[in-house]
């Protein structure tokens, strides 16, 4: 919950709208979180999906997660989790974008915290950030850059006219 109501604050200034009945809740099943999928993706008024969980890159088989992005091409997808087999999809062109803590850090934190607590230290109140994430797809070939160096745009007629005054 706490993911997605990051996504809405994030998105709150945008022209983004949330369909009634989300977010849907897959409680941790992976089969439940593939149909929420294909549901979304049977509306035509949903454009994109912001998967709020980590189900899809828990499984080492990525059929269905590239069988569904094939499937429905129309469908922009932003996933949370950066880890190596989502940046690998992405890679491949099966994911447009990835937001995420990394989360080999949020380990290390967490073990640092247990040995504060196994030696005796006080852990203090202040809870320490953590990486954060965002990993946008980009063509490999971008078009030529057009650059228009013509900065002074209808004030040239004001120079020109002071010009002459002068």
């Amino acid at each position: 919950i706490m993911k997605a109501n990051g996504a809405r604050a994030r998105l709150s200034s945008t022209k983004w709208i949330e369909v009634e009945d989300s977010p849907k809740n897959c409680q941790g099943d992976i089969d439940i979180f593939y149909e929420q999928m294909w549901e979304y993706a049977a509306d035509p008024r949903i454009e994109a999906i912001i998967p709020s969980g980590a189900w899809p890159w828990l499984e080492t088989d990525t059929t269905r997660w590239t069988t569904f992005m094939d499937s429905n091409p129309q469908i922009t997808m932003v996933a949370s989790e950066t880890l190596p087999i989502a940046l690998d999809l992405m890679n491949k062109g099966y994911v447009d974008g990835l937001v995420g803590q990394l989360p080999y850090n949020m380990g290390q934190l967490s073990v640092d915290a247990l040995w504060q607590l196994h030696n005796g230290e006080k852990i203090n109140d202040f809870i320490p950030g953590t990486s954060f994430m965002e990993v946008l797809l980009f063509p490999l070939e971008l078009p030529p850059a057009q650059v228009d160096y013509n900065y002074l745009g209808s004030i040239v007629i004001l120079a020109y006219v002071l010009f002459a005054i002068l």
